[in-house]
């Protein structure tokens, strides 16, 4: 049996209403050599059922069933039962246009390489994302990813990776979490490759949907600041390959995306929902870095008054004034 080309991954968890949308749009595609991988994740409803009554159809799709573990563990099990060269992942409650897998493919100019398409958007308010037609390289690349904002460049759908650059580098999604883990698989993959291409068709459409709100959540400090960490690990790995990137104007960009995380590790201590008491509140700011602090500060620069006040707060040290203010504020919403 022969190699294919392209091992798609899908993610199943409880999506019998949308599942077969998206396995057909697969199945449609106008790029045959591929193979259909589906992680069925524990689901309770009957995804599992659909997935092993399409694998019965056609020899290309192949179902592994696995306890409930999130999604970023259903997508390393895929990860790891692919065989083809390069790897796609598409999210069950998704569909893809019939040239989706051609756009991506036709893109390859070599193996160190990410292909990107642009998508649509489905439900909500959210308008399609074109992007403009690039094949950048080495700084350029990394240059544009931080112009375009890293988050924007951080799903895993709607371009494909190099298999044998992921496996030979452990590049996993980690398990654990529910957001970043995109931007931390992204950013270990960037670090390993040299060229990004980008086509302006749409070939990938995004449901949105509750799975948006995971944004707004706000986890533990301590998964918050796990977080942190490995998103500055791989984005100082990925900036010392170009060391003419080392400007102040291109550091406030590496900052910012930090910085971005590192306000998500503030509201997780004083968020209700976390209910850590006033000492350890307190506790927790007095152990942040200064120069972190520092930096927030600095580089993080929403147009919004509350964040001047805690910029101000976290400056002078007025820790019991930050818990006050800013539970005071979201209580007055």
């Amino acid at each position: 049996m022969s190699i294919p080309a392209v091992s798609v991954i899908v993610p199943v968890y409880n999506a019998q209403e949308s599942l077969s949308k998206c396995i057909d749009s697969i199945l449609a595609q106008t790029f045959s050599d591929f193979e259909l991988i589906l992680v069925n994740d524990g689901s309770n409803d009957a995804s599992g059922d659909i997935c092993v009554t399409y694998a019965s159809k056609d020899s290309r799709i192949k179902v592994f069933h696995k306890d409930n573990g999130g999604v970023s563990s259903a997508r390393n099990l895929g990860i790891e039962k692919a065989v083809g060269k390069w790897l796609a992942f598409v999210d069950s409650d998704d569909i893809v246009s019939d040239k989706y897998l051609f756009i991506l493919v036709s893109q390859i100019v070599c193996d160190k390489q990410v292909s990107l398409c642009s998508y649509g958007i489905i439900g909500g308010h959210g308008k399609a994302k074109i992007w403009d037609n690039a094949s950048l390289k080495g700084v350029d690349f990394v240059k544009h990813i931080f112009e375009k904002g890293v988050v924007r460049f951080s799903a895993p759908w709607a371009r494909i990776y190099n298999a044998g650059i992921v496996r030979r580098m452990n590049i996993r999604f980690p398990e654990g979490i529910s957001m970043g883990e995109d931007a931390i698989f992204n950013l270990q993959y960037y670090c390993n490759i040299d060229i990004l291409t980008i086509s302006n068709e749409v070939g990938y459409f995004y449901f949105k949907s509750d799975k948006a709100s995971l944004v707004t959540k706000i986890y533990s400090y301590t998964v918050e600041r796990e977080i942190l960490e490995l998103l500055k690990k791989h984005l100082t790995v990925l900036l010392n390959r170009y060391p003419e990137l080392g400007d102040e104007n291109f550091h406030a960009k590496e900052w910012y995306v930090l910085s971005s995380q590192f306000s998500r590790c503030l509201r997780s201590i004083y968020d209700n929902r976390n209910n850590l008491d006033y000492n350890s509140q307190i506790s927790l700011l007095h152990s942040l870095d200064s120069s972190e602090v520092e930096t927030y500060c600095k580089y993080y620069r929403p147009s919004t008054g509350k964040w001047r006040i805690n910029a101000f707060l976290l400056k002078h040290k007025l820790y019991w004034a930050f818990i006050f203010f800013n539970k005071f504020y979201k209580n007055n919403q």
